[in-house]
């Protein structure tokens, strides 16, 4: 029964799960307002996240280490996972309880509601230059255009890219580093010309 239910909140998370530091992040606290429980997901996340990182190659990403992370929930037993999901279920009896005192001594009931996150998301500004690559990013856009099979998962290529990455031969290593360097020229002109029209734009 305990497996049944660990296979179907898993599924559920990964359809429903946060992106990037979200895992990470705790809830801003209310004074006197019951805080919600850390989901399994995010407790896992926290307790993967500086491993995974250590794991990857040099110039990745918070986000490369989340879509790490997702690779390793799926792939967790329900033995691995078992103690997440039972902290969230002890913190979750304890939630509702403080909820019934909360209320019980006149608490605000909208208090308790929770916000959506796209409340809270800041639009990035689709004028803005796209940020440099790094040579990882550089050859995982080379292998994902030239080296992956279509059947092959994201996730399974990700995990073969990050394998070939850390065997390039030096020259070959180069190049990427070559064409991060060229980028990141290409982005500090960029930025230079979108700085100076945000400027004179608050200047008008």
């Amino acid at each position: 029964m305990l497996a049944r239910s660990i296979n179907a909140s898993r599924r559920a998370v990964m359809q429903h799960r946060p992106s990037g530091v979200a895992c990470l992040a705790s809830a801003v606290a209310v004074p006197g307002v019951p805080k919600r429980p850390t989901p399994a997901y995010a407790r896992f996340a926290k307790a993967k996240y500086e491993a995974t990182m250590a794991a990857l190659p040099e110039g990745s990403t918070s986000k490369d280490a989340f879509r790490d992370i997702g690779r390793q929930w799926q792939e967790a037993t329900d033995a691995e996972l078992e103690p997440y999901f039972d902290a969230f279920q002890a913190d979750t009896d304890k939630y509702h309880s403080e909820v019934e005192s909360f209320l019980a001594a006149g608490g605000d009931p909208a208090s308790l509601k929770r916000k959506s996150p796209k409340d809270k998301r800041v639009k990035r500004d689709p004028t803005k230059p796209k940020r440099a690559m790094t040579a990882w990013t550089a050859f995982v856009k080379h292998y994902m255009n030239t080296v992956k099979a279509p059947e092959v998962k994201v996730t399974e290529a990700m995990k073969a890219a990050s394998v070939a990455f850390k065997a390039l031969p030096p020259a070959e290593l180069a190049g990427f580093e070559r064409q991060a360097e060229e980028d990141s020229v290409r982005y500090s002109e960029e930025m230079a010309l979108w700085t100076t029209a945000q400027e004179a734009e608050d200047r008008a």
